[in-house]
């Protein structure tokens, strides 16, 4: 991984022709893929045109949103647009956004305040009949997005189905196979370069997060074969009540 990172540095640098500018665009402090790459048609050359300015706010944030622009520290750039990145807290920012309440109306942000967890990324203990597509505990964006959110609601089509079928109106994974699948995910992960950076993955990225690896590593074929031996087995794991 070592020799793919440094050709990956060897690749920004000779695509971007300022030195400085290229330095501030090589992955620092992690191997290459442990974090998200940048990537893209034409990503790199963009920073050798002349209307591109890079300012490193690792050093320095943003001191002051101005009528004309972005002021850091003396300096003042101006822009027509901003545009503001969101989604940093992947996988459980938006649920958390929702006001959602499980068994003796106890809050998901309660539930999940020293760690997140699931069975398969699909269901939370306490919390029956909420279905969480591409949740944490999934494959998800380490698979390939669009291919596994077509599982998931394939997989949850079909266990409707099944419930409708058996008159059952209520279902939830156990506390103890949620547990089970927080510990094989984490324990997946012990032989791999995840575990050596921080990320979004672990959380790290957001201060005062408890540090659980949000996304399922073992691969998206056997994740599937997990998800279609738990629906063959009647829903191992899963409370179904009438």
């Amino acid at each position: 991984m070592t020799m793919v990172s440094n050709f990956i540095k060897s690749e920004i640098r000779a695509t971007v022709n300022d030195p400085t500018i290229a330095r501030l665009l090589l992955p620092y402090n992690h191997l290459f893929g442990i974090r998200r790459p940048c990537s893209g048609t034409d990503y790199y050359e963009t920073f050798n045109d002349d209307n591109i300015t890079l300012v490193d706010l690792r050093c320095r944030g943003i001191d002051e949103i101005q009528t004309i622009g972005v002021r850091v520290g003396n300096k003042t750039y101006e822009v027509d647009d901003i545009v503001l990145a969101l989604g940093f807290d992947a996988f459980t920012g938006a649920l958390l956004n929702i006001d959602i309440h499980g068994r003796s109306s106890k809050a998901l942000r309660e539930k999940w305040e020293k760690g997140c967890s699931t069975n398969l990324g699909l269901m939370i203990a306490d919390f029956p009949n909420l279905f969480t597509i591409s949740g944490p505990g999934a494959s998800s964006d380490l698979a390939n997005m669009i291919p596994h959110i077509e599982q998931h609601v394939k997989w949850i089509t079909k266990c409707l189905e099944c419930l409708r079928t058996h008159d059952i109106n209520i279902m939830e994974p156990s506390l103890e196979k949620d547990n089970t699948w927080v510990k094989h995910v984490d324990d997946v992960i012990e032989n791999t370069l995840f575990r050596t950076a921080k990320s979004i993955y672990n959380r790290a990225n957001i201060p005062g997060k408890p540090r659980v690896f949000i996304s399922y590593v073992g691969g998206f074929d056997i994740y599937m074969e997990k998800c279609e031996k738990i629906a063959n087995n009647d829903y191992e794991g899963f409370h179904l009540r009438k």
